[in-house]
């Protein structure tokens, strides 16, 4: 692999901090002169092989440093969606349980926050359009990839690509 140049290696170091490349590009010290031609340098520097594969290291090196894994997400978006589902008394004066009109006890849950939970889940298992099917097969592809290279010790076993395009972990 090519080695990086000092710029290159704090455009690396940048885009890991919000993924967002022409930010990263002028964080860098590229200087371009627009937002339009930061984003066309970002795009260059993250085609450029040896650029896009230390991105990859990083990121993976970062992972494995806070632990965090798509199970640890998964798992935690579970646990919102339970307690956002749980409903909760509305209490009145008293402490005692609110009723309506029609003197039925009151109730509530957090739908919203259950409903974004469950949306980013979805997404997780392709189960939405929301992406062409190009893009799902190369994220299927890079899924295999990254589970085929990563070391014995951290293989993630994955079953094969779904109809829809998407990676279910096992």
């Amino acid at each position: 692999m090519a080695e990086l140049t000092p710029k290159q290696r704090r455009f690396v170091e940048e885009y890991l901090v919000d993924l967002n490349a022409a930010a990263s590009a002028r964080r860098a010290g590229y200087c371009p002169r627009s937002p339009k031609s930061a984003a066309a340098t970002g795009s260059r520097l993250l085609r450029q092989k040896a650029v896009r594969e230390a991105v990859r290291e990083a990121m993976l090196e970062r992972q494995r440093r806070t632990e965090l894994s798509a199970d640890y997400v998964l798992r935690n978006l579970m646990e919102i969606v339970e307690r956002s589902m749980q409903r909760a008394p509305v209490l009145a004066g008293g402490g005692r349980q609110a009723v309506d009109g029609e003197g039925r006890h009151v109730w509530r849950f957090d739908g919203r926050t259950a409903n974004r939970a469950l949306e980013l889940m979805g997404r997780h298992l392709g189960m939405f359009g929301d992406r062409p099917a190009q893009e799902r097969s190369m994220a299927v592809a890079v899924a295999w990839e990254e589970a085929l290279s990563a070391p014995d010790g951290e293989k993630t076993a994955l079953s094969p690509p779904s109809e829809e395009g998407g990676v279910e972990e096992t």
